[in-house]
């Protein structure tokens, strides 16, 4: 496991055994998407020891190494794409960095800032739509008529959003927000840093299993610490949340096996409400609007 001690972190903690989980991410950090749903388990299962921080990392702010579509640059980004989906089993499309490539990740990110100040739901739900329309649908999400209907389907001002996004404020957020990636010596995402009332740090970089994290969050507290885990959040409760939702990540949160994935959301979710099919190799299943 790739994980470090950190210390002299800044952060206090109340009587509760609970600790501060930075979370490092980008939208268009492919490893960040296929961690997505170990973060998911993650964040729910052991929501009561955690105090989430999600810091965007401003990865690409100027995306005009991609903008020529035959560019080394951009057929290396495709192919790497590629390997992160036969690596991870995960549904990804690379072409669209000889498509249709991201420009910038900093006007989604800034958007996903603004929103989750006023509604920290729907900026999770808003951050998922961006990661399928980057990942899935070869969405440029650099561009505002991309990020309009996605703030409007999380039941945002799009319009000011976005102009506040394009604004020196908005980079100011982004900027702001970014602090802790000096703060915790963190280079590359995903990366997460679980900080204790001492101050001291464990660091977990990369793409890790469940149980990484949750050996990480012990690590971090007090000995002997028992950590009081959740039920599994239902499927239906998920589905308000993740637009659409993949049989590697039933297999990652709920152990379900691939081959098994139909059955499970038949077994969970009333019929007539749900939509099953396939993108990229991998069953999905959403809600019916």
């Amino acid at each position: 496991m790739n994980e470090t001690m950190i210390t002299n972190a800044t952060t206090s903690i109340d009587p509760v055994e609970k600790v501060d989980f930075y979370y490092f991410t980008d939208p268009a950090c492919s490893h960040c998407w296929a961690l997505d749903p170990v973060m998911n388990r993650v964040k729910h299962e052991w929501a009561d020891h955690l105090r989430v921080v999600t810091v965007m990392g401003g990865m690409i702010e100027n995306g005009m190494t991609f903008k020529d579509r035959t560019s080394e640059a951009a057929a290396e980004m495709a192919s790497h794409w590629a390997e992160v989906g036969l690596y991870y089993n995960i549904p990804i499309d690379g072409s669209i960095w000889t498509e249709n490539p991201i420009s910038s990740t900093w006007p989604a990110s800034i958007a996903y800032l603004a929103v989750q100040k006023k509604d920290p739901e729907a900026a999770s739900k808003f951050l998922r739509t961006v990661r399928e329309g980057a990942f899935i649908e070869k969405k440029n999400i650099a561009l505002p008529e991309v990020l309009a209907p996605m703030l409007q389907s999380v039941g945002q001002d799009a319009e000011a959003i976005l102009e506040f996004a394009a604004s020196e404020a908005g980079k100011a957020l982004l900027t702001e927000n970014m602090r802790p990636l000096a703060e915790l010596g963190v280079t590359g995402f995903p990366t997460v840093v679980i900080v204790n009332e001492r101050g001291e740090g464990v660091k977990v970089v990369g793409s890790r299993t469940t149980d990484t994290y949750r050996k990480a969050m012990l690590r971090a507290m007090k000995p002997d610490t028992l950590l009081h885990a959740r039920k599994p959040e239902p499927l239906a409760s998920m589905l308000d949340r993740i637009p659409t939702f993949f049989d590697h990540e039933a297999e990652k949160i709920y152990d379900v096996r691939k081959e098994d994935f139909d059955t499970f959301v038949a077994s969970q979710l009333q019929a007539g409400t749900y939509e099953t099919g396939e993108k990229l190799g991998h069953r999905f299943v959403r809600k019916i609007a």
